[in-house]
């Protein structure tokens, strides 16, 4: 099955998604997301990485790449986003800085959940029951790094892990939003749950 992935690299750390993609998806089509004219034809997913919340959504506002994901989300595209990409695709979001809710998953999150880059740490993750269709796992490493919280969710959100009892990983429809960092793990699942949401779809 051959993947196009638009990987947004305005900033954050997208390098090392690339590499996890190349290993879930060996035939994927991976393409550079700057700004819209990087945009191919056609995606079949997007992954909005860790990074600066503010910086990115500023960015992809003066860009018009923000209206643009908006239309691929519409459209029935696979969104993966991590830490500040959860953020951005928030219904809410409590300390928000500069940035603001695109409204593609529902929930709320609290950005800078746990404080400084100090108070970054790594934990344990749960899977839970609803991630079982998707995985075999049932614990893995997570990296929180200046991480948010997601503070409530909708009905329509399924929660795929927890950590400390609180979510990490949420899916609604075409949206999958971790607020840690699986890229940067060697025994995250993630991946491979994307893997399997989409070629499920």
């Amino acid at each position: 099955m051959v993947i196009n992935t638009g990987l947004i690299a305005i900033q954050g750390n997208f390098n090392s998604h690339r590499q996890k993609i190349s290993e879930a998806f060996p035939r994927s089509n991976l393409f550079l997301i700057r700004d819209i004219y990087d945009l191919p034809e056609k995606l079949d997913l997007v992954i909005i990485p860790g990074g600066e919340s503010s910086t990115i959504h500023l960015l992809a506002e003066l860009s018009g790449l923000r209206k643009s994901l908006e239309k691929l989300w519409e459209q029935g595209v696979f969104f993966l986003a991590t830490c500040a990409g959860a953020i951005l695709l928030s219904k809410k979001i409590i300390n928000p800085g500069l940035a603001e809710p695109w409204n593609f998953i529902e929930i709320t999150t609290q950005r800078n959940a746990y404080g400084r880059q100090v108070d970054s740490s790594i934990q344990t993750i749960n899977y839970t029951e609803s991630a079982e269709k998707y995985t075999s796992h049932r614990h893995s490493e997570g990296v929180f790094i200046r991480a948010p919280k997601i503070i409530e969710v909708g009905a329509e959100v399924e929660i795929l892990a927890r950590c400390n009892k609180e979510p990490v990983l949420v899916k609604q429809k075409n949206v999958l939003g971790a607020t840690f960092h699986p890229e940067l793990s060697s025994d995250s699942p993630v991946y491979d749950i994307l893997k399997n949401i989409i070629c499920s779809a």
